[in-house]
C-alpha cells in the first residue's frame, strides 16, 4: 500500500500526480474548514493581512502610498475574493517552503 493508493485512479500513478492531488486537496479544503469553523476565516484574514502589509511596506516603505495600496489589496483579496486569495496564498507558501521543489527535482528520478 503506497501513498494515496486508496484512490483508484492514483493506484498506479507517478509521484507527481499524487503530489498535485495533495496540493488540490489542501487548497480546496479551505472553504470546507471555514464553513465548519467560522473563526478560522478571521484568523486567515489576519495572517494574510499582515503578509500583504509586510510585502507592500517592504516595496514602498512606510508612506501613505503603502497604506492606500494595502487598503485596496485587503478589500479585494480578503473581503471580495477570500477563497481565491487563500488558495493562491497557500500555493505561494508551498512555493516558498520548497514543496514545489519535490515536483521539479524530486520526481526526475521516478520517470526513468
Amino acid at each position: 500500500m503506497g501513498f494515496l493508493d486508496f484512490i483508484p485512479f492514483l493506484r498506479g500513478a507517478s509521484l507527481i500526480w499524487k503530489i498535485i492531488v495533495v496540493i488540490l486537496l489542501v487548497v480546496l479544503i479551505i472553504p470546507i474548514l471555514t464553513y465548519a469553523f467560522p473563526i478560522l476565516k478571521y484568523i486567515l484574514m489576519i495572517i494574510i493581512g499582515f503578509v500583504i502589509f509586510g510585502m507592500v511596506a517592504e516595496a514602498f516603505g512606510n508612506t501613505v502610498v503603502t497604506f492606500i495600496i494595502v487598503g485596496i489589496l485587503l478589500y479585494f483579496l480578503l473581503f471580495k475574493y477570500f477563497y481565491i486569495s487563500t488558495a493562491l496564498f497557500l500555493l505561494y507558501f508551498f512555493l516558498i517552503y520548497g514543496f514545489m521543489s519535490v515536483i521539479i527535482w524530486g520526481t526526475a528520478r521516478f520517470g526513468k
